[in-house]
């Protein structure tokens, strides 16, 4: 995946495929929110918008990718 998440007001808000319930919600919020330097992270599990609150000095969009795809998921789109 080519597109990066970094921005500097750390905040991300984007759709992520292959949510299907309240535990997969649950798992991708626990993993994404495990990453030092996020400080909050909600997934709805009904269509899958994930918002992250983080700190851009500590992490990296690259590294919030990351963490969605080896939880197993896609992100679909992401917003500015």
């Amino acid at each position: 995946m080519t597109q990066t998440l970094d921005r500097p007001k750390g905040y991300e808000s984007f759709v992520v495929r292959n949510i299907h319930c309240a535990s997969c919600a649950a798992t991708l919020q626990h993993t994404v929110a495990s990453l030092p330097g996020v400080q909050k992270a909600e997934v709805d599990p009904v269509v899958g918008w994930t918002h992250i609150d983080f700190d851009p000095g500590i992490v990296s969009g690259d590294d919030l990718l990351g963490a969605v795809e080896a939880a197993g998921y896609e992100i679909v789109r992401t917003w500015e």
